[in-house]
């Protein structure tokens, strides 16, 4: 199998533990979501409300209360048993005649044979940005319809047909009743004082039993639907995004591309699903306006919610925790939906068609609301005159395209711009690294050049710049500088070069902000040196990085995926690492075994203990083929028994390997190390073995004594030997029948000690077994740490003086 499929193999795999994992909170999402989308067919489907009489008092509203008024017009249906195609044609002459009177507007009256005319001829003008019609309302008064207006007892029976913009629902309705009744009782002369009028009420729907009221319902919930499921899909990402967990995938060899395909293949299987479920449920229902247009809308939803899939990998850049981030773009979503639709009911009047659709596009930039607009064609001309939604064919309207080609537009948009955040956030980071250090050079010279480092750190870099030999890392002139706080320069690695041996373990030491994670960060380009090179096996890393000629275990455990058990987090990096699954198994056995986890290594991270955690870090950091580890506190939260483990795993890949061990265990580097370099404020103060450091800048000698008995004459001996021979030696540990004394370095040199101690038994005073060494590593450590402080406090007063 290749890396890549592998790879894809291993993204996939996580992937789908993680979904399976949080299924029940993936399938309340996804129920919630299908019955938002699939609410406006149950209303629908659920049966109309029977007749009722009611009676009501009703004071005369006016067209004053009419809001949009320009171009305004009325639109009367034929009827072809009436004579002339129009019965009681003077209902028009009044409604003409109360415009006139109460808005001084001489409005139109339209005259068309059918809805169906009306409609065709609502889209048609719909499309010419010179046109623009406002018809108030369309009615039809049919052949059965009469009155009486003779004497005192009026009396009608009027069977009409209204359609109306439901938004107008309380104006339009009372308004034509007043119309009527000034028609029957046409000879007062106020006949606009109020009225109690028995109506009978029926809710009316269209001969396929479609509320119109309920179309609004697409628009709303729909969308409202999708963009629930969106915004709780997602929370994943935006974790990986926002810790270490992806950046550590990345620094193991995984490719982007491959990260977000993995990604892209299971939400896309996720969103079909959900998808033909909302669709299989409307063909159920057989919901009249769904089926009217089910290929339009089942595409429609089907690029709306793929280009909702990029849109939301492009905010999990910037929302910044899984769980609030969820519900700040739920609320986004629903402002930004209702935004959409009031602006195409609204605006539509007063901008004109093509001004709205214009705006409506824009909205459409963010995917959910192009839902939306796709409604706008096939099923606004029904919100408007109530009329039947005609079948739509993709593609043959203009402007039936735009929605579609928008959601394409959009889904490449966001593309694009995770494409350069991905691509162009190491270039930002490299360049705005170097552009920090330009004009701080001389700075970080003189800065270095006051830390006096020791001449086996210049011997370093000499060999580096001079010698032709080959290094597992070379590490030139390297410098990182940070603007701190208040203007201050921080030199947190300044001009560091090192060489390390292939093969070798190399040691770094120093005390916190020395600056050893620092450079650490930049080997592995986790942070943009500001100057100088770093090669890998002869390869510079700011030309050519091949991550997987390195493996690490970071300082802390935050790479891991919590909700993943050891043993799914293991085989997920060998899938990283295009292990076979034989191969797989028996690393994941061997470590299992060596680190002692068969205990806890099918627990969930997130349920083990700090100890656990580190020895599943460990065990990553040694699946890899690479040549080269580096190690920052491996051992930090480990038990000695732990460590010791963690330790025999280190010397089993000893030579084989190359090793860069970062600690602040003191006999961990002494006991581990071939080398050890001592970092101070970002230089390198020295370098040498365990021993030559400890020679080198040790203050003091250590003699342990073993006594041939605990007999208080044999103690008195002891004691009155050292006072006799080595007056300055200071009794550190007194026991029975062992004691440690520690003596100064500059009193006696190392081989009269040794002179002094063989005399000891040549005398027989009591002494069974003696040691003499060095100060420990720990101890030389501290005092190069002391000195360096003293130094430090030295330059600030030497600069405190200089300023005065």
């Amino acid at each position: 199998m290749t890396s890549f499929l592998s790879q894809l193999k291993g993204v996939i795999y996580r992937k789908l533990i993680l979904q399976w994992k949080g299924i029940l909170g993936t399938l309340i999402i996804d129920f919630i979501a299908i019955i938002l989308m699939i609410a406006p067919g149950l209303i629908s489907y659920s049966p109309a409300p029977g007749e009722n009489d009611y009676s009501e008092i009703i004071y005369g509203p006016t067209f004053g209360s009419v809001e949009y008024q320009n171009n305004l017009s009325i639109t009367r249906i034929k009827d072809s048993g009436c004579d002339g195609g129009y019965c009681l044609p003077e209902l028009g002459n009044v409604i003409k005649t109360m415009i006139k009177t109460e808005l001084d507007i001489d409005a139109k009256i339209n005259d068309f044979d059918s809805f169906e005319e009306l409609d065709r001829y609502q889209k048609e003008i719909s499309k010419d940005r010179q046109q623009s019609i406002n018809n108030l309302f369309a009615y039809k008064i049919v052949n059965n319809s009469w009155y009486n207006k003779e004497g005192d007892d009026r009396s009608a029976n009027i069977t009409c047909v209204l359609f109306y913009n439901s938004s107008n629902f309380y104006e339009i309705i009372p308004i034509f009743r007043r119309a009527i009744y000034k028609m029957i009782y046409s000879d007062v002369k106020n006949s606009d004082i109020h009225y109690q009028i028995t109506v009978k009420n029926e809710l009316k729907k269209d001969a396929s039993g479609i509320n119109p009221l309920n179309i609004i319902m697409y628009f709303l919930l729909i969308p409202i639907g999708i963009a629930l499921f969106t915004s709780f899909s997602f929370g994943q990402i935006i974790e990986d995004l926002h810790t270490q967990i992806r950046n550590f995938m990345i620094s193991c060899g995984l490719n982007r591309f491959v990260y977000w395909l993995g990604n892209i293949i299971i939400d896309s299987v996720h969103m079909i699903i959900v998808v033909v479920i909302v669709h299989i449920i409307y063909h159920i229902l057989n919901d009249h306006v769904y089926m009217a247009i089910k290929n339009y809308l089942f595409y429609s939803i089907f690029i709306t919610m793929l280009s909702s899939i990029f849109f939301m990998y492009f905010m999990g850049f910037i929302l910044p925790n899984r769980n609030s981030g969820a519900t700040i773009i739920l609320i986004f979503h629903l402002i930004i939906v209702i935004a959409a639709f009031s602006s195409g009911l609204l605006l539509k009047a007063k901008l004109g068609i093509n001004t709205v659709r214009f705006i409506r596009c824009i909205f459409c930039i963010i995917p959910v609301n192009n839902l939306v607009n796709c409604f706008y064609a096939p099923l606004e001309p029904f919100i408007t005159f109530g009329s039947q939604p005609s079948s739509i064919t993709l593609f043959t309207d203009s402007y039936d395209k735009i929605p579609l080609i928008v959601a394409f537009v959009s889904a490449l948009l966001f593309i694009i711009i995770i494409w350069i955040v991905e691509k162009q956030s190491q270039n930002a980071k490299k360049k705005f690294s170097k552009f920090g250090w330009s004009g701080h050079e001389r700075e970080f010279k003189e800065f270095k050049d006051k830390q006096k480092i020791t001449k086996e750190a210049i011997d370093m870099e000499q060999s580096v710049h001079n010698s032709s030999e080959e290094y597992a890392i070379k590490i030139k002139d390297v410098s990182k500088f940070y603007s701190g706080p208040n203007g201050k320069n921080i030199y947190a690695v300044n001009q560091v070069s090192l060489g390390i041996k292939k093969g070798s373990l190399f040691g770094f030491l120093g005390s916190n902000g020395a600056g050893k994670t620092t450079l650490m960060r930049i080997i592995l380009r986790d942070e943009a040196l500001s100057n100088g090179s770093v090669e890998i096996e002869g390869d510079d890393i700011e030309k050519s990085f091949d991550p997987k000629k390195i493996s690490r275990c970071p300082q802390f455990d935050d790479h891991l995926t919590g909700n993943l058990t050891g043993r799914q987090n293991l085989k997920f990096f060998c899938y990283l690492y295009n292990k076979s699954r034989s191969e797989t198994k028996e690393i994941i056995d061997k470590m299992v075994d060596t680190l002692d986890l068969s205990e806890h290594i099918d627990k969930k991270v997130d349920n083990m203990s700090g100890g656990n955690r580190r020895k599943c870090a460990v065990a990553i950091t040694f699946i890899s083929d690479a040549n080269i580890i580096l190690l920052d506190e491996p051992t930090s939260s480990l038990d000695p028994i732990a460590r010791h483990k963690v330790h025999n795993l280190i010397n089993e890949y000893r030579g084989e390997k190359t090793f860069m061990l970062c600690t602040h265990l003191l006999d961990e580097a002494e006991n581990l190390c071939d080398n050890i370099s001592i970092m101070l404020n970002g230089c390198v103060f020295t370098i040498g073995t365990p021993q030559y450091l400890s020679n080198r800048f040790g203050t003091e000698w250590k003699v342990d004594i073993l006594l041939e008995d605990d007999l208080q004459e044999t103690q008195e001996k002891i004691t009155n030997f050292f006072i006799t021979e080595i007056p300055s030696a200071v009794p550190s540990i007194v026991r029975p029948s062992s004691r440690i004394y520690t003596i100064p370095k500059k009193d006696i040199e190392i081989n009269k000690l040794f002179k002094i101690m063989e005399k000891s038994q040549i005398d027989n005073i009591g002494i069974k077994f003696y040691t003499c060494s060095c100060s420990t590593l720990e101890k030389v450590f501290l005092e190069i740490v002391m000195l360096s402080e003293s130094k430090d406090q030295s330059n600030a007063n030497d600069e405190n003086v200089n300023k005065s």
